[in-house]
Order: structure tokens, then C-alpha cells, then sequence
């Protein structure tokens, strides 16, 4: 939470009230935020904590909010490219991406107790804080700006597939590959080092800046096929690993165990069809 502070501009001397006859900045509007916190799906559980904006009940802005993100099919066939060019891979991740962008919309809202001695205060929303609707196109227009410094260009099947042409040390031309799915990188390069220390001067680096292990979800490694040739593999072992053993766990409270399922024990009984639920709907 030591970020929290940057996505705001306090208003001194102005109370709630004053903020919301519209007067103290007009055409700004209230909107409200809470604590999220949860475990990421990385195989470790991490836990994370971040403070988001409820952009839900805020009007949509007049902005663009659509962000594009690149699909598996491009990982894969760039993964080829790597393999057939003998290229090598890195991935990295950016750390409170979002907070990188400017806020489009015009809000306020009114400081937590994460603020410490600031709570009750006004505060400007300044950056795109999660939650909101636009701060997804606001993040990716941000590094799309980024790329562009850095000299890639967006190719025309894949807009989140960014290239710059290049020379190999033997001088044969190729191009470097900058895959983004939101806020997560891969880079092919013959020297993917050089313009990861480029990105990591414009943002923050998680430390994790390496040949991947992990992308979008999967197992991602490297391994040599019978005739000799190396490539690279996706599966997604670690997370039906994981899935598994969640599952087992579960049955394990209502002492059950997976065997069971062979011997006709269900969890529901034999006359259950979802489509026929007829469970009233909840209320507020």
C-alpha cells in the first residue's frame, strides 16, 4: 500500500460537502473506493492487497475505454520464431502498471484509513487507478507511447506484437519481438537484455526479469525434440496441478476424497440439473 499516495492530489481546506454542490471543480464527480484483497493464481498463492476505485457506479467516460491484449496464438508462433532463429527470450513484469497512466476521468473521492493522518480528507484522483473504466485504454496507451520511443511499431495482425528490425552480431537482419499482455512482457531478441534495462529506466521491474517459466497462466519451458532441434513448450501442468489438489482439499472438509466419484457417491444427488435451479435470487 506504500503506492496508494501517488494516485492522489490532496484538496486542502475544502470539505466533502463543498466538493459535491460542484462548485470547488466542476464537472468532477464523487466516486468511492475499497480494499481488495486476494491470492494470485501463480502457484505460489501469493497475497496482494490494492485499493481500487469503483468505477462501476461512475458514468462511462467519453474517452476510448477499449484495451487489446495479445492473444496465445501470437506467443506461440513467436516462441517458433525464437526456436527457428535461435533467439533468445525474456519476460518481465511491471510493477503497479496502471498507476504509470494519467487518469481521463475527472473524480474525487474521500481518503480511507490507508491514508493515515490524510483520512477524511478531498482527493483528485490523478492516476488510473484500478477499477476505473478507462484506466485500462489509459495504461496501454501509455506504453504503446513507450514502444514507440524505444522504436518498435505494432504489427498489423497483432496490435500488442511490437517489432523493430535488427542485425545479429553476423550480421544478418531479423526482427525483435516485444510481446504485452497488459502488463506483462515478452521480449525476443538475440540480446534481450538491452532494452529490458531500457523499459526497467522507464518503469518499475518486478524481479523477475528473465528467460520465463510462466506466461499468461503456463508452464513455459525449453526442450530439445528427438531429432536434436530445441523449442519451446507451453502446458498448463502447473495449474491443474494446483487445480487438483484445491479440489481435494474441498472434498477433504466434507470427508470425501476423489475416489469416491467411482463408486457412485455424489456431491449432488442423481436427480440435479443445473438448467433446472430454481434457488431464488439474491437480494441487495
Amino acid at each position: 500500500m506504500r503506492n496508494v499516495r501517488i494516485a492522489f492530489d490532496k484538496i486542502d481546506g475544502v470539505t466533502e460537502a463543498e466538493m459535491r454542490t460542484g462548485k470547488i471543480r466542476p464537472g468532477y464527480s464523487y466516486c468511492s473506493t475499497h480494499m481488495i484483497f486476494d491470492m494470485k493464481m501463480d502457484g505460489a498463492f501469493t497475497r496482494k492487497v490494492r485499493l481500487v476505485a469503483d468505477g462501476h457506479k461512475t458514468k462511462p467516460p467519453a474517452s476510448i475505454t477499449y484495451s487489446s491484449v495479445v492473444s496465445r496464438n501470437s506467443v506461440r508462433i513467436a516462441l517458433t520464431i525464437a526456436s527457428l532463429n535461435s533467439l533468445r527470450v525474456s519476460a518481465c513484469d511491471i510493477g503497479n502498471a496502471y498507476l504509470n497512466a494519467t487518469c481521463r476521468e475527472k473524480l474525487w473521492t474521500v481518503a480511507g484509513p490507508e491514508f493515515g493522518s490524510d483520512k477524511g480528507s478531498v482527493m483528485i484522483i490523478t492516476r488510473a487507478l484500478y477499477g476505473l473504466k478507462s484506466s485500462g485504454a489509459a495504461w496501454r496507451s501509455t506504453l504503446a507511447g513507450t514502444m514507440e520511443l524505444l522504436g518498435y511499431r505494432p504489427t498489423q495482425a497483432d496490435p500488442d506484437v511490437w517489432i523493430q528490425r535488427a542485425s545479429k552480431k553476423d550480421g544478418s537482419d531479423y526482427y525483435k519481438l516485444m510481446l504485452i499482455y497488459v502488463d506483462v512482457v515478452l521480449h525476443i531478441a538475440e540480446d534481450p537484455e538491452e532494452d529490458m534495462t531500457k523499459l526497467g529506466q522507464e518503469y518499475r521491474l518486478k524481479d523477475n526479469v528473465g528467460p520465463p517459466d510462466r506466461y499468461l497462466g503456463r508452464n513455459i519451458e525449453k526442450v530439445q525434440t528427438q531429432d536434436g532441434s530445441v523449442a519451446w513448450s507451453m502446458s498448463c501442468y502447473e495449474y491443474l496441478i494446483n487445480a487438483v489438489q484445491q479440489i481435494k482439499d474441498e472434498l477433504k472438509e466434507k470427508n470425501m476424497s476423489l475416489s469416491h466419484f467411482g463408486t457412485g457417491l455424489r456431491s449432488y444427488p442423481a436427480s440435479y440439473r443445473p438448467k433446472m435451479d430454481v434457488t431464488p435470487t439474491l437480494d441487495e
